[in-house]
């Protein structure tokens, strides 16, 4: 499941903000072979966001977003979560297997996502079969503490609701503090409000099912059969190029930093803007040292990647 959105420089975060993005699946034969839920009724496409919306003089929203106020910050974490463009919608499903497609569609926002029943987690239920990067070698159980989902992150989930009786509801809550650290959260306590953590309203949707043919529908134990994974020798002899992600402070008054990828050369020996990584292999530890090499869209480009060779791009997020 891949995304789109505008891309204009400069208004991208309004754009985007506004709900000019959407969802786009791409298929392939071995996926047909497998038999999952493809298109309506039984496979969702969640694309989820965070925002804001300015209220009336009677307390009701006015359906008028509100964006961050202050253009010197990078990040916007809003209190509402919309999913498809709506606040805390719900889902009304059969009593079958469902296929979730899950996109983080937020500025900055993590989201860790619990199913909750009555106030117990119901993770045992779900089973995740890919990511952004396609379907899995073989399905696999969502963590304990949830689905954690960064942005532009996507999960592709089969949701079994076989054994539950119509009127059901299930409620899929988000525990992840903004900025999220990975602070430990208990499944068991999901829903509470967190003010500090910028998390006031930690409901995301609702499924509730309804009266529908009864179908239990197993995850194929064999997702991916010609996807191979590499080792660390496979790529002992690769290129590596390294990119910091960095905020540029701007150089004229008024105008808000931006978000750059600034390109790294391997520099032993260098003391000037240097970036120091420390790296645990194999019970060793090596250092390395980079330098700036670019900074800016206008800079001479140095990647010059090569067909049908490997190479390791290291990102380094230093915001």
């Amino acid at each position: 499941m891949l995304w789109y959105h505008d891309h204009v420089m400069g208004v991208t975060r309004l754009s985007v903000y506004a709900g000019l993005a959407g969802l786009w699946i791409v298929r392939d034969e071995r996926e047909h072979e497998l038999d999952l839920p493809e298109g309506p009724p039984y496979e969702l496409p969640l694309l989820l966001g965070d925002r804001n919306f300015d209220v009336g003089s009677g307390g009701g929203f006015t359906g008028q977003l509100l964006d961050k106020g202050d253009p010197e910050i990078m990040e916007c974490f809003s209190p509402f979560t919309t999913v498809n463009g709506k606040i805390w919608p719900i889902a009304e499903v059969e009593p079958t297997a469902y296929r979730v497609r899950v996109l983080n569609g937020s500025n900055a926002r993590t989201f860790r996502l619990v199913l909750v029943r009555e106030g117990t987690p119901g993770h045992e239920r779900i089973v995740q079969i890919g990511t952004e990067g396609g379907l899995l070698p073989s399905p696999v159980t969502l963590p304990s503490q949830g689905l954690v989902l960064a942005s532009a992150e996507r999960a592709d989930l089969l949701v079994d609701f076989s054994d539950l009786a119509p009127g059901t509801e299930l409620t899929v809550l988000n525990t992840a503090r903004a900025p999220f650290d990975g602070t430990f959260a208990d499944p068991a306590t999901a829903g509470a409000a967190d003010l500090d953590g910028l998390l006031p309203y930690p409901e995301v949707f609702r499924f509730r099912v309804i009266q529908g043919a009864r179908r239990s529908r197993p995850a194929p134990h064999v997702l991916t059969s010609d996807f191979t994974r590499l080792t660390r020798d496979d790529l002992a002899d690769c290129r590596v190029r390294a990119v910091a992600l960095v905020e540029l402070e701007s150089d004229v008054d008024g105008e808000p930093p931006m978000l750059t990828m600034r390109e790294l050369s391997d520099d032993p020996a260098g003391d000037d803007r240097v970036v120091t990584v420390l790296d645990e292999r194999d019970g060793r530890h090596e250092l390395t040292r980079w330098r700036t090499v670019a900074s800016r869209f206008e800079d001479t480009v140095t990647f010059f990647p090569m067909l049908r060779e490997r190479e390791i791009w290291r990102l380094i997020n230093l915001t």
